[in-house]
């Protein structure tokens, strides 16, 4: 099938909003300062008041970062016998949370708390028996509003008191968040955060879910993936999480896709991941709170938090996070999005473990030419069709583009082949794709070909509409990508990563990924194979049409 490629990037970057709370808080991502990443669950109030007044100090509270939240460990084993809310922990905070609440306040900060929908709370040290606030929402979220807090973040662990940590799919993560959703609305307390870690909501009419999809009317932000851990295997198991969050218009205001505390400045991160971290978080359009211990923390990387460019980024009016544009395999990633006054936040992401010099095309992008501004280098061109700079590993290049020209007309037309064309692998009802049907079960044995594939150019772009619902989790080496390795023409494999696509095998459809591929011969008669079993995965992802630009 023949079709017109209407500009792929503009559709993408118009994709429509997602269902969102609009009570005025939350309108842009939150700019501030957690404790969990620095203190674990072990803050108090010596802690929490060194942090307050070293944030003023390295200048981040007038960079922009305005709330200091307490995380987990406050909380003691009882509830207040006179007002039945939990008990602060009178070893780690003897006068109180209020004296952490006002010296946030009086440094012009707004204070947040925290919370677990459960029986007991999350803990790094669960022989204190710290409780949470399942069945006591009402009571809590009226402790919570004594402090004036603006915003609570309110996680996942313990829900029957035994499990710290469940990671499987539950049929009451609507009523169970929604009890204290409205227990905070109650109580004038706009903000919330829905902290499960981007496990599968098992809906009773619409199979798997992810965060994004059950949040949008309960929380002003929700986390998108499991916890952040050290390490750069860790920044990509939460962008490929994110990447079909932003694609699919499910981060906005009012809704935002939160990718877990920054972990600059606690270690694990070359300075040049740092960076990309940083920059990845905020033109994802992340909440961005520091989470390290301020008087540790290099001044090369409280340096960065205060780039004021990218934070411009993150708290622009639109409110769009960037999307995936085309990843490059084993090289790099390209992302673009749009900006409230046309301009157009771009980021490219090395992902070769090679240093060098790096060339982005505009025509990418479909703009003709554009003025640009290097984010980081702070480097500055005018009326430009591409930028070269130079990368480290794993380092990123951000950029501002303004002045954007577009081409007047884009004629690219695609030939489409239903996956169930070709032969190999299992035939599956999808009713997401294209023809109601997808082709699954391709590993390193049962190899998929597909025949008859006419190519304009040796080196052609094919889109692939295809499914990866294999939801990984933090801890455990695994990125959310699936991967395969395609021969054209019988020639050398070449690698493909696959990005999460949802949570659904049956529905969440990647459309219009775009792979480059070498090997075509001009005219008709090429063939593809694809197979799993590469480094990333075992299988392939679910296929439903593969296209070619033509």
């Amino acid at each position: 099938m023949l079709a017109s490629l209407t500009s792929f990037v503009a559709l993408a970057l118009l994709a429509a909003a997602a269902p969102a709370v609009d009570n005025g808080y939350g309108r842009t991502p939150t700019l501030g300062y957690n404790t969990y990443n620095a203190f674990a669950c072990a803050p108090d109030e010596a802690k929490s008041l060194d942090s307050i007044a070293a944030l003023k100090k390295h200048g981040l509270i007038d960079a922009g970062y305005k709330t200091f939240q307490i995380d987990c460990g406050w909380q003691s084993n009882q509830r207040d016998p006179k007002t039945g809310a939990i008990a602060v922990a009178s070893d780690r905070f003897p006068r109180g949370l209020g004296v952490v609440a006002d010296a946030a306040r009086g440094q012009g900060m707004d204070f947040g708390m925290y919370t677990d929908q459960g029986l007991l709370s999350c803990d790094t040290d669960t022989s204190r028996g710290a409780i949470g606030s399942l069945g006591h929402e009402a009571a809590d979220a009226a402790f919570f509003a004594s402090l004036n807090a603006t915003t609570v973040k309110v996680d996942n662990c313990f829900v029957d008191g035994k499990d710290n940590s469940p990671k499987v799919p539950r049929t009451d993560f609507v009523t169970r968040f929604k009890a204290m959703g409205d227990a905070l609305k109650a109580h004038g307390i706009k903000g919330m955060t829905i902290c499960q870690w981007g496990v599968p909501y098992s809906s009773p009419s619409n199979g798997l879910q992810g965060p994004a999809q059950w949040t949008g009317d309960i929380s002003t932000s929700y986390r998108l993936s499991d916890d952040i851990a050290k390490g750069w295997t860790s920044i990509l198991q939460i962008s490929n999480q994110a990447m079909h969050i932003a694609k699919r218009g499910m981060s906005g205001p009012g809704h935002f896709a939160d990718a877990d505390l920054l972990e600059v400045g606690n270690g694990g991160l070359t300075a040049a991941e740092e960076k990309t971290h940083f920059s990845l978080w905020a033109m994802l359009k992340s909440n961005l709170m520091v989470s390290t211990q301020m008087d540790k923390a290099s001044p090369d990387s409280l340096a960065l938090l205060a780039n004021k460019e990218l934070l411009a980024i993150n708290q622009d009016s639109m409110g769009k996070p960037i999307q995936l544009i085309q990843r490059f395999t084993n090289d790099h990633d390209v992302y673009a999005g749009p900006l409230a006054n046309g301009d157009v936040a771009v980021l490219i992401v090395e992902q070769g473990n090679l240093a060098g010099s790096m060339k982005i095309d505009f025509s990418l992008l479909e703009i003709v030419s554009a003025d640009v501004h290097d984010l980081w280098t702070r480097e500055k061109k005018t009326k430009v069709d591409s930028y070269t700079a130079e990368m480290d590993q794993h380092g990123c290049i951000a950029l501002r583009l303004s002045n954007v020209e577009r081409p007047s007309t884009f004629s690219d037309k695609i030939a489409w082949h239903p996956a169930t064309s070709g032969k190999g692998g299992v035939r599956a009802d999808c009713s997401g794709c294209s023809g109601k049907s997808k082709v699954g079960g391709i590993d390193d044995a049962a190899v998929y070909r597909l025949d008859n594939i006419t190519a304009a150019r040796a080196k052609s772009t094919l889109l692939f509409d295809y499914i990866n619902a294999e939801v990984q989790f933090s801890f455990q080496g695994e990125t959310n990508e699936r991967g395969a390795l395609i021969r054209v023409n019988g020639g050398e494999e070449q690698s493909v990563s696959f990005p999460l696509s949802g949570y659904n095998w049956d529905t969440d459809v990647w459309k219009n990924y775009r792979v480059d591929l070498t090997g075509f011969v001009v005219g008709g008669g090429n063939y593809i194979e694809i197979r799993g079993g590469s480094k990333l995965s075992q299988y392939a992802p679910d296929l439903d049409r593969i296209g070619i630009i033509v």
